[in-house]
């Protein structure tokens, strides 16, 4: 008897997983204690699996909300269009959004971004417009070129940089959910920026929630601009980043009005390796994938094989794919990504994991 009422609960529970929409499953991505990094410094510290979204990225929250907005307003409809200029993760949310309805999607996304994401984006139907990798100030800035390419096509420029309606998803969903998941005892909150929609929704939220108890701190690259504005008050970069997506080079409406407690960067290459070791070493450890928020991070990755682990403290780390071609990233020093041959995964991993078997 007691083993039916058992499998009857586990039923139960997993009736409570179905989603009638799209829309339903986005968001309520679960907490995953970070065992390695918890010990490693005495506190307990939990990623958002952000990856567990519908289309694979925390950008299926401003995607959903940008759309819930101009259809609100009156300005996108079935049959209409929808053009945005991005790194990646926010065009296959978009993307994946319009196909559930009838909108035709339009990414500008810029050459050096890697094939797998746009292969994700053509196959989820949207038209992949590629440019040259330009800064903001340059009006080929493929941001500036997905705006008058809207304008052309009599669509709704999505805008997720300037567009704070980015923002305000992670008022409404990322931030209570956060706060119903830790029972209100989150000390601190951290993630990159890219848009700054993740990092300030989510923190605007738990401030507010916590009396100012919670900190909110902002982790970014060496070199970042942001993190040197918020140092020294001057938006100033310098050297090159592997990390796609992260970096923010200017203040977008997102981040209009926000200062971070605490701001973080990795102060050497060595600082960068080891950090880069740590998140390897956190893949298996976590069934292979990443669960932190971080805001334009692919995902899911496949973990890393036995053989390819990191070996030593600075080593190279390989995680090569015969199948997905994955990123094998080199020795300290070189900051190019390249690619390589090698044993395959077995988890295919063409940046949606829905869309491989």
């Amino acid at each position: 008897m007691r083993r039916f009422s058992s499998l009857g609960h586990r039923l139960r529970g997993a009736a409570l997983l179905r989603r009638e929409t799209f829309d339903e499953a986005v968001g309520n991505t679960p907490l995953i204690k970070l065992q390695g990094p918890s010990a490693a410094t005495g506190c307990d510290i939990y990623g958002k699996c952000e990856f567990m979204n519908p289309a694979g990225s925390v950008k299926d929250r401003a995607a959903l909300n940008i759309f819930h907005e101009a259809e609100a307003a009156g300005k996108l409809e079935r049959g209409g269009v929808i053009v945005e200029g991005t790194a990646g993760n926010t065009g296959i949310g978009l993307a994946a959004v319009a196909a559930t309805r009838g909108v035709r999607c339009v990414v500008v996304i810029p050459e050096t971004q890697t094939e797998e994401k746009k292969d994700c984006l053509r196959q989820l139907g949207a038209r992949v417009v590629e440019v040259p990798a330009a800064p903001y100030k340059s009006e080929n800035n493929y941001q500036k070129v997905s705006k008058r390419l809207a304008e052309a096509l009599g669509g709704v420029w999505a805008n997720q940089f300037d567009n704070v309606a980015n923002r305000d998803a992670h008022i409404q969903t990322t931030g209570p959910e956060i706060w119903r998941q830790t029972e209100g005892r989150v000390d601190a909150f951290s993630c990159a920026v890219g848009t700054g929609g993740t990092l300030v929704g989510t923190g605007r939220f738990l401030r507010e929630a916590s009396d100012a108890r919670t900190k909110i701190c902002l982790t970014d690259p060496p070199g970042a601009a942001i993190f040197r504005y918020y140092r020294d008050g001057a938006l100033a970069s310098e050297g090159s980043s592997i990390t796609e997506g992260v970096g923010q080079g200017r203040i977008t409406a997102n981040l209009e009005g926000f200062a971070p407690d605490i701001t973080e960067v990795l102060a050497s290459a060595r600082d960068t390796w080891a950090a880069l070791l740590t998140a390897a070493r956190t893949l298996p450890e976590r069934g292979g994938g990443i669960p932190t928020p971080p805001t334009p991070a692919p995902a899911p990755f496949p973990p890393l094989h036995p053989s390819r682990r990191p070996m030593g403290e600075l080593g190279a780390l390989d995680t090569a794919c015969a199948r997905c071609d994955t990123i094998r990233c080199p020795t300290p020093g070189d900051t190019r990504l390249q690619r390589s041959a090698g044993p395959r995964c077995g988890v295919c991993c063409t940046l949606s994991g829905a869309l491989h078997v």
